[in-house]
């Protein structure tokens, strides 16, 4: 039965962790004995705690003055590593929470995550030590480890890392933890730094394509508005079988194999591959796209297709769209947190899938979106051939070759090793992540894959040609395209533009409002910095503490230009500003982003407002 300071500790978690965490975490209580966890009285506020084992009795924290020794281990590990006062510091392994407190102190405008891998020992500690005076103090979330394979505690902990508004991602082990259970600790550190290590990659990725993710999708809202969305589809091919067909080497062999297949199977290709499969005569059912860029226009520019749709973010260049008239189908990807909550108030948001580096990783998402449990993996080689080749014959870079000194060896499906970049290499291992979560999510999907000579993908089977030819997987009991097209004509949009029109009219009265409060901050800012004054005049900073008063009342403008500014945030973070001067022009630049993104915003929900009532009038006979 849990003791009474158990259930008080529980009571305080229950403040910062999720309701479904929370709810694993208390459903463990009757399963774990907190006794593997003793306390020993040292005349102190923290208690010596000891962990009992088979193997013996091991002390997991000090035993003369446990906080002491605390505080000395993080200020040794605060002068290596110097985090910033924003940071989100993952503590792996608690050694009674007294860590937790002095870390505090270390990261006052940041996140502490405390990830405990054994239930255990947390539990034992919950049992020994009072959490109650840190409630208030310290702004921190517990991540628990209840699956065997790491895989649900990673991902809370990349859910928190995503939503974080705190800077850089960095790792705190408990020594005397590290020290009892080595093995244990030294491979949830590897799964944390990748994490953090993904998140950087993300938050770089956002802070150089935000302002294009930003342009793209309010120059595609009608399109979000009228196009049918992924969630139309969901299951529509439950239990069937798929062919994700991406444009590695390896689809060469593969091609005529899915020519005679191709009408048992949805065929869901990636842009790079689609080129390659039209030009030997197989038209595939989908194709997704997710970059943003126009420099994906060519991967469909002169191909001819009757029957594919185009399967897009809506932050895709609209210019993308235009090649599918009546074919495209939109979906949301967790690029722009602001926009997303904007169009999900307007309940137009699109279903989401998966993205990270490579849009394999949503084709496969979408492949199990449509209820396909049987995935054919091909082309997905993440690796070069024998000759240097990067992609298939007739892809846009069936030419492209590079050389090897800069590639990594990586293990091969054939058994060997193969080259492969980095980028390459961390798609290997996202996509191999992806795949572990899918199996606990759906334990019946399988995913073979036919790259003999590419790299291994963690969660694939790797099949040769003649294997799957003798495998009975189940297959499309109708005719593909004439389905998915009167799926597609069944959808009806939830919203009609001209609803969206109050809506549109304050999003652009707040636009203008911001776009015209940042234009006097900037001309306040140019007159200081022409002044050469040395100090900022008190007159100036009211001033702009009143700006920035009356652009955070702005909050519907806010989602969508939030969503930009993390151009900035990295610039911010890492400035230390040594004069006055750089402060404003540090400051200039933000209130000018603001200016132009909220101006050339408020043009756009303009036109729209403007073809709204063009052709309401119009239908109106006016």
């Amino acid at each position: 039965m849990a003791g009474e300071m158990l259930l008080r500790n529980l009571d305080v978690i229950k403040k910062f962790m999720a309701p479904t965490p929370y709810r694993q975490l208390i459903g463990l209580i009757d399963t774990i004995s907190p006794g593997q966890v003793e306390a020993e009285d040292n005349g102190t506020a923290y208690p010596s705690l000891l962990w009992r084992s088979p193997q013996g009795r091991f002390r997991i924290n000090s035993g003369r003055d446990p906080f002491r020794e605390a505080e000395r281990q993080v200020e040794l590990w605060v002068e290596k590593h110097c985090p910033p006062d924003n940071a989100v510091v993952v503590m792996i392994g608690c050694s009674g929470l007294a860590h937790l407190q002095v870390m505090s102190r270390h990261v006052p405008h940041g996140q502490i995550i405390v990830i405990e891998p054994d239930p255990a020992v947390f539990f034992g500690m919950l049992n020994c030590c009072d959490l109650s005076p840190l409630k208030d103090s310290i702004k921190w979330a517990f991540c628990f480890d209840v699956n065997p394979s790491r895989v649900a505690v990673i991902d809370v902990l990349k859910e928190h890392l995503h939503y974080s508004h705190a800077g850089r991602g960095m790792i705190f082990v408990s020594p005397a933890l590290e020290r009892v259970f080595s093995d244990e600790y030294l491979e949830m550190r590897h799964q944390v730094e990748t994490a953090i290590k993904i998140e950087e990659q993300n938050r770089n990725t956002e802070a150089i394509y935000s302002s294009l993710w930003f342009s793209n999708a309010v120059i595609n809202l009608p399109s979000i508005v009228n196009l049918p969305e992924i969630g139309h589809l969901a299951n529509r091919f439950s239990g069937q079988t798929a062919i994700v067909v991406a444009a590695g080497p390896g689809l060469n062999d593969v091609l005529p194999w899915i020519r005679s297949v191709a009408g048992k199977y949805v065929i869901i290709a990636v842009g790079t591959s689609l080129r390659s499969l039209v030009n030997y005569g197989i038209e595939p059912d989908f194709v997704v796209a997710v970059d943003s860029s126009t420099e994906i226009i060519p991967q469909f520019s002169g191909v001819q297709t009757r029957h594919t749709c185009l399967v897009a973010a809506y932050t895709v260049a609209h210019q993308v769209l235009d090649f599918f008239p009546g074919r495209t189908i939109l979906f949301t990807a967790d690029l722009l947190k602001g926009f997303n909550i904007w169009l999900e108030q307007l309940k137009i948001l699109p279903s989401r899938l998966r993205v990270g580096g490579t849009v394999s990783l949503s084709a496969i998402d979408f492949a199990i979106h449509l209820g396909c449990r049987n995935l054919i993996l091909a082309g997905l080689d993440l690796a070069l051939a024998a000759d240097g080749s990067t992609h298939a014959a007739g892809s846009i870079y069936e030419r492209s070759k590079v050389t090897t000194g800069s590639w990594l060896p990586v293990p091969a499906n054939n058994g060997a090793t193969v080259l492969t970049s980095r980028q390459f290499d961390s798609y290997i291992r996202m996509i191999g992540e992806y795949l572990a979560q899918q199996y606990t999510l759906t334990p019946e999907l399988t995913v073979y894959n036919t790259s003999a000579n590419g790299a291994k993908i963690s969660g694939t089977e790797v099949v040769s040609l003649q294997k799957l030819a003798e495998l009975t997987l189940p297959s499309v009991q109708n005719e593909k395209y004439e389905y998915i097209f009167n799926c597609m004509r069944g959808y009806k949009p939830p919203a009609a533009m001209c609803d969206l029109f109050p809506h549109l009219s304050q999003m652009k009265k707040e636009l203008n409002l911001i776009a015209g409060d940042t234009a006097l901050a900037i001309t306040a800012i140019d007159d200081f910095l022409a002044g050469n004054v040395a100090q900022v005049p008190q007159e100036l900073l009211a001033f702009l503490d009143n700006v920035d008063s009356g652009l955070k009342c702005q909050n519907t403008a806010n989602l969508l230009l939030g969503s930009i500014m993390s151009i900035f945030a990295a610039e911010q973070k890492k400035d230390v500003f040594k004069s006055p001067e750089n402060l404003m022009r540090q400051s200039r630049k933000v209130y000018e982003c603001l200016h132009e993104y909220a101006a050339w915003a408020a043009d756009k929900m303009d036109r729209m407002i403007s073809n709204i009532e063009l052709k309401e009038g119009e239908k109106n006979g006016k």
